[in-house]
């Protein structure tokens, strides 16, 4: 059987240096001219950005909650390259999930795919209790394959000698890096962590930065070997046959005579950028001609079918979204003239009214008649889970959407808006109200990967 080496950087917590060390490996493996499948688990935007700058290919996001654990395997079997190296960072701790099982996990994602784990270790005022830790997840779940320890944060010689003896001879793993206590690592940590890539001026160097460190201090050769020897491959087995008869499908249902397409504008530049990749495949699987805009650069809208606005930092870009008058007018005009509009997060927020910020209010598209306030913390953050309880465009009525949603911003008051969605998990507007609804437009808090629901893309394009 063909092998597909392949490796998960997990830790036991957010903030045990995942990002780092993966976009350090990624790109120190793609200097010695292999390429490599970057993944990321979980709902995310921020670091597979990152993670598709390193490796100089998009970045594909796997989540059990969103996509169901065969979907997962499909998703991965369609984008895993056989013969150089996949790598997946994973999210939060080893464990970590929606209950006291670590359901929806990177451990349960390690199981489903049979990739081997490489745990990071948080070193610091600790020697023989790392070992401890490391066995604690060997034992809590034995069905979880932990190839390899990465020390984090070690204090120097003598102390990652102690820490990697105790470790290999107790646990029977080998330690397969050891990273000091950095002076950046807190610059690492808060651009990597917070700054989406495009808005870094100094990404390239953050990155060959991160890269210096892999090749420095980690057994690049040794977690090559392990990510091409250890992997499990038969959770994967069964999906082989429906990759191979879906790709044969796509090739009998193509067209004898092209259809002609529609022309889909996606709003994309510093304030809008938080998109799926299969998102934007799925819209052109089903005929969609991709046409990206700048709210903060063209002057108006082109002629479109449809609309698409996306997620990302409106607050940040406020200023330059408020002085493109031309541009919110125009897409305000378009509203009104029924073009199908479907925005996310920050797409929403720019179609209301106003945004508070920092204690300046900018002036937005104004479709819907709705302010928004930017807090300090977030209004909303995890899956979201939501029923559709009236008619519209996009969804039939009874159907459910699961998703996610990250947002600082809310809105100030919701009675005048009109509301088709129910929030039975998450926080949505109001802790009660989901996907806001004017005319043809459609706006929701809730990021909806297209692998979650298949007929998202179709929904956008054509209505149900």
């Amino acid at each position: 059987m063909t092998k597909i080496p392949s490796l998960i950087i997990s830790g036991l917590s957010g903030g045990a240096g995942k990002t780092l060390v993966t976009l350090g490996l990624t790109g120190a493996f793609r200097k010695k001219r292999k390429r490599v499948i970057p993944f990321k688990k979980g709902p995310d935007f921020i670091d597979p950005a990152w993670l598709e700058r390193a490796a100089g290919h998009p970045c594909r996001n796997l989540d059990i909650y969103l996509m169901g654990e065969e979907r997962v395997r499909q998703v991965y079997l369609s984008h895993c390259f056989s013969g150089h190296i996949n790598i997946i960072e994973g999210n939060r701790g080893l464990f970590d999930g929606v209950n006291e099982y670590g359901r929806y996990s990177t451990a349960q994602m390690a199981k489903v795919l049979g990739v081997p784990v490489f745990l990071i270790i948080n070193c610091t005022k600790m020697t023989g209790t790392a070992a401890a830790l490391v066995m604690g997840c060997q034992t809590l779940d034995k069905k979880v394959p932990i190839a390899g320890v990465i020390l984090n944060r070690v204090g120097g010689a003598r102390h990652q000698d102690v820490i990697t003896r105790s470790i290999e001879k107790r646990c029977g793993i080998p330690v397969v890096g050891a990273i000091p206590r950095l002076k950046d690592m807190a610059m690492f940590e808060r651009h990597l962590g917070l700054m989406p890539v495009h808005e870094h001026t100094q990404a390239t160097d953050v990155i060959s930065q991160a890269v210096t460190v892999a090749e420095k201090y980690l057994n690049l050769r040794k977690i090559l070997k392990l990510a091409h020897t250890y992997t499990d491959y038969s959770p994967v087995k069964s999906c082989r046959s429906f990759v191979e008869r879906t790709n044969i499908q796509k090739k009998l249902k193509a067209p004898v005579f092209p259809q002609l397409k529609k022309r889909v504008g996606v709003l994309w530049d510093q304030a809008f950028n938080f998109y799926y990749p299969d998102n934007i495949e799925a819209l052109e699987e089903n005929g969609a001609e991709i046409i990206k805009i700048s709210p903060v650069v063209n002057k108006d809208l082109p002629e479109l079918d449809v609309l698409y606005i996306g997620g990302g930092f409106p607050e940040t870009m406020a200023e330059a979204l408020e002085a493109n008058i031309s541009f919110r007018s125009s897409l305000k005009a378009a509203a009104e003239s029924g073009l199908r509009i479907y925005a996310e997060c920050g797409g929403a927020v720019y179609l209301g009214e106003q945004l508070e910020y920092k204690g300046r209010v900018y002036r937005m598209a104004g479709v819907f008649p709705v302010d928004f306030l930017y807090t300090p913390k977030p209004q909303g953050h995890g899956y979201t889970r939501i029923k559709i309880t009236k008619k519209n465009l996009f969804f039939k009525r009874g159907a459910w959407l699961q998703g996610h949603e990250f947002h600082y911003t809310g809105p100030l008051k919701t009675s005048k808006l009109n509301f088709v969605g129910k929030v039975c998990r998450g926080y949505g507007f109001d802790g009660k109200n989901e996907c806001m609804v004017y005319k043809n437009v459609f706006a929701t808090y809730t990021h909806i990967h297209a692998q979650s629901r298949r007929t998202w893309a179709r929904g956008l394009l054509k209505g149900i």
